[in-house]
């Protein structure tokens, strides 16, 4: 024992040769503990040969944190064991512990972590079981909970699930940069599905499958062309549907939208849907879409709130799909088609701004009068509220009514016909008269002939000689007066107007015109003040197509009858 500057110096020595320090208890006469340092405390030339196969663990005893007690930990011959935060060996985690570890906390992170991959790659490999369980990974999932997919993740107190971003590197300008790809390959035995989204349970919106692009954020660099969503579905033996989308109503919602597209902005042109179709495929849709529901519903396998432009519209007509087939009488086709009321119009653009109608002068008719005549064309539509993506409602809900245009079509070509016969009646008659007109000319003619003979032959008294009293004659005095004269209406036949000319001598007393149909039925009397040349103006549009008459009576005597034809056309 000798005391040196640094404190005292133990050096056992057996003939110049180092011996060990052994302390040993006296038991039972002592009991405190074999050695007491109080301070720091230093071994020093330890030995760290593979001997070693211990280590010593502290654990403090008292509420001074000072008295450590000491134990020993020997190893467990494994050198892939690690020692666990319970003091004991186990296998090595990476990240936290093992769900058996029963210890409070063990393996939780204490702060924000970062693994810098320094151009490496994490590999999360297989091992040799494939059953439900086994190799997955889980994000926000309990110890043990069941897992379905590769990896699971349970989203309970972030807004977003998954956040996928890819920025571009320079030099490829031309290469493509994506922000999630799904590949799904090699599964024989069911479906497979490369991208599956299920959104439920939020009182405002729930989306599947949620896609946007866009640019311009960031800088001023802006994109040939965006693409919200691209699909494409190729080599099937059966169908190849690019997109495949359902909507399924359970009684609690309004409305239900397979597919929903809206464009928007100051653009030359948007288009909330399109479509284009081609190839030598037996058929292809560029748009295709089905509704099935009650027939009380407000149904549409295609709804659209704007112009919609198509190259050819076709619709079903085939004769296999109809029954009850009717035709429709000229009668009937000319009562709807008299009783509709053309109108020229413009629509509301500032108050319903939210169904984009047309700002331009319309041609059309009013749904509420043709559903007095034909409810079967008019059908009420309700346009949907729509809600931005809080839940606050942006444009409220508006039914209205709206008519199928295209049934007319039938109705224009059955009245149309009947128009057709009634002018191939009216050329005919036409064509009779101007017969007649020419027998009257030539017999006029022959007169005319007669007349000149007789004048030729130079009789002083223009007698006519009588075969049995030859020397009676009989002299006549010819007057200029005016007569009354009723000329044929211009034109004739006429749609909507047409003028009757007339001449009336001054002398005259009562005049009356009076216009009949073609049951005789009296329809108009209308007194002529007039004297000398004048004109009435008719106007027809409320008269069915027909033949109809106007009378001249003077002084209570019919002075000439004509005819006039009226048509729709």
């Amino acid at each position: 024992f000798k005391a040196e500057d640094y404190g005292l110096n133990i050096r056992p020595m057996n003939n110049n040769t180092p011996r060990p320090v052994w302390i040993h208890l006296q038991t039972p006469l002592i009991t405190q503990n074999m050695l007491i340092v109080n301070g720091d405390a230093r071994l020093r030339w330890a030995p760290v040969d593979a001997a070693s196969e211990s280590i010593m663990l502290g654990k403090q005893q008292s509420s001074n944190p000072d008295d450590i007690a000491f134990r020993r930990l020997e190893f467990t011959g494994d050198p892939n064991d690690v020692l666990l935060g319970n003091g004991t060996w186990g296998a090595p985690n990476g990240f936290g512990a093992l769900c058996t570890d029963p210890t409070p906390g063990a393996g939780d992170i204490a702060g924000d972590t970062k693994v810098g991959l320094s151009d490496n790659t994490i590999y999360f490999t297989d091992g040799a079981a494939p059953a439900l369980g086994f190799n997955r990974m889980a994000i926000g999932y309990n110890c043990g909970d069941p897992l379905v997919g590769k990896l699971n993740i349970k989203n309970t107190k972030e807004i977003v699930g998954v956040d996928s971003r890819t920025e571009g590197f320079p030099g490829a300008p031309l290469s493509i940069a994506t922000a999630f790809t799904g590949t799904c390959i090699n599964n024989a035995d069911a479906t497979n599905m490369a991208l599956r989204g299920f959104a439920a349970n939020s009182p405002y919106n729930n989306y599947g499958v949620s896609a946007t692009a866009a640019s311009g954020f960031g800088g001023t660099v802006y994109a040939l062309n965006n693409f919200g969503g691209s699909f494409l579905a190729f080599a099937a033996t059966n169908q190849n549907v690019g997109v495949d989308a359902g909507a399924i109503g359970n009684g609690m919602g309004l409305f239900n939208y397979g597919v929903r597209g809206n464009a928007s902005g100051d653009s030359k042109a948007n288009y909330g849907v399109y479509g284009t179709a081609s190839g030598s495929t037996l058929a292809n849709f560029g748009v295709y879409g089905t509704v099935v529901g009650p027939a009380t519903a407000s149904n549409w396998a295609g709804y659209f709130a704007g112009d919609v432009q198509a190259g050819s519209s076709y619709f079903p007509s085939d004769e296999m799909l109809k029954e009850d087939i009717v035709s429709v009488s000229e009668d009937s086709a000319a009562y709807y088609i008299t009783n509709l009321n053309p109108v020229r119009f413009k629509y509301k653009t500032e108050e319903y701004d939210y169904l984009h109608l047309s700002a331009n002068t319309q041609y059309g008719l009013i749904a509420q009068e043709v559903e007095d005549i034909l409810p079967v064309l008019v059908k009420e539509v309700t346009h949907p509220a729509q809600y931005d993506s809080s839940g606050t409602e942006i444009s409220p809900e508006l039914t209205f009514k709206s008519l199928d245009y295209t049934d007319f079509v039938p109705l224009l070509i059955a009245d149309a016909q009947s128009k057709n016969t009634i002018i191939d009646s009216l050329t005919e008659m036409v064509e009779n008269q101007n017969d007649a007109i020419n027998d009257l000319q030539s017999q006029l003619d022959d007169i005319s002939e007669c007349l000149a003979a007789l004048c030729s032959s130079g009789s002083s008294d223009m007698s006519v000689q009588d075969g049995n009293n030859s020397g009676n004659s009989q002299d006549v005095e010819l007057k200029d007066v005016q007569n009354i004269v009723l000329d044929q209406n211009v034109p004739n036949p006429f749609a909507e107007r047409t003028i009757i000319s007339f001449e009336i001598p001054e002398n005259t007393g009562k005049v009356q015109m009076l216009f009949h149909d073609s049951n005789g039925q009296l329809i108009k009397t209308v007194d002529i003040t007039t004297r000398g040349r004048g004109q009435l103006n008719v106007y027809g549009e409320d008269l069915s197509s027909g033949i109809y008459t106007y009378t001249l009576v003077a002084d209570g005597k019919v002075a000439a009858t004509r005819k006039m034809v009226k048509t729709n056309q």
